[in-house]
């Protein structure tokens, strides 16, 4: 099978046009909310340095990222060139802004890494070692944090008690899940208890059901396999990649102040970071390619207390081209080049 049918160019372009068209939806309906003439007064008046500096932490994520791949692949005894890792990282990231819930991020990194040496087993295990450490970052170090410096943020107390008890059961998911891949037997019993739930049987029917049971009880055995191949050979390298992991994150979540400190707008650092938390444990929820306007209106719609009216929607223009179209550019480029070898 070509490279092309394997990476369904078709489908990509879809994406891509379906992306860029609610994007554009997006940013016109925020124009026309919030541009005045001070808008274009405050956009000639940015600070470049502090637009540096965001576009400096889009690219220490990038290299951070090939850092993380790097190390787990030398857990699994193997090794990539480091820059080789940076655009598999890049155009794998690609395929997941362009398709519906980010779903062929993970086939492409797979596959890539498999076209540089990797047998599939080897690739699983990377990539889903780095899925699964990225979504702990919203599963325990989000609530934790949310807890810690709630003091600091300016949040009405309905959202408060919103946030807190569902963060909370975000928290006790997350280390349930942890205990099913440490204890996968216990899994496949959760599993065929859910799926044995007569309520559930009447509904879906009896042998769908098995097959989901099965299908859940695989997956989790194949994670539960995939990660013990990585803890065993270095626990202290799995913790590396996990701070390459929270770095990397941080990095992205820091663009969006540094876009703001660049307009002059004094803003509650926390409070931004934490919005940004929000939206991008649900932009994956989000059937869009890439959380496409839902994110540039979501975004929005929480900073409109923090940033001028004026500011909105080229704050969202420039954050958004730094956090998402920069990387569609550059990892479609490479994937164009991965493709044509």
């Amino acid at each position: 099978m070509s490279d092309k049918k394997t990476v369904n160019v078709t489908k990509i372009k879809r994406g891509i046009s379906f992306a860029i068209g609610l994007s554009v939806v997006a940013i016109v309906i925020l124009v026309s909310y919030s541009a005045a003439p001070e808008t274009w007064v405050s956009l000639c008046q940015i600070k470049i340095n502090f637009l540096l500096m965001a576009l400096l932490c889009l690219v220490s994520m990038w290299l951070l990222e090939g850092v993380g791949f790097g190390l787990l692949i030398h857990g699994v005894g193997k090794f990539i060139p480091f820059l080789s890792l940076v655009r598999i990282f890049l155009a794998s990231n690609f395929v997941g802004f362009v398709t519906p819930f980010g779903s062929g991020g993970v086939p492409a990194q797979i596959y890539l890494l498999t076209k540089k040496g990797l047998s599939a087993g080897e690739s699983t295990a990377v990539v889903s070692t780095r899925a699964l450490l990225s979504s702990w970052f919203f599963g325990i170090i989000g609530p934790v944090a949310f807890f810690l410096l709630r003091p600091h943020l300016s949040l009405k107390s309905s959202w408060i008690d919103f946030f807190g008890p569902t963060l909370v059961a975000l928290f006790l998911f997350t280390l349930l899940f942890l205990y099913l891949l440490w204890r996968p037997q216990k899994g496949g019993y959760l599993a065929s208890a859910c799926c044995n739930w007569s309520p559930l049987v009447r509904c879906f029917g009896t042998e769908r059901m098995k097959r989901i049971q099965t299908s859940i009880a695989h997956e989790i055995e194949k994670l539960h396999q995939g990660l013990s191949l990585l803890f065993r050979s270095n626990f202290l390298m799995v913790l590396a990649v996990a701070g390459c992991i929270i770095l990397c994150w941080l990095l992205l979540f820091a663009i969006a102040p540094l876009l703001l400190l660049g307009f002059g707008v004094k803003i509650n650092v926390v409070q931004v970071l934490f919005y940004q938390f929000v939206l991008f444990f649900l932009i994956p929820l989000s059937p869009t390619p890439g959380g496409s306007g839902a994110a540039e209106l979501g975004f929005a719609a929480l900073l409109t207390s923090l940033v001028p009216k004026h500011l909105l929607a080229v704050f969202v223009i420039l954050w958004r081209f730094l956090t998402y179209y920069l990387n569609l550019l550059v990892g479609g480029i490479i994937l164009v080049l991965f493709l044509r070898k």
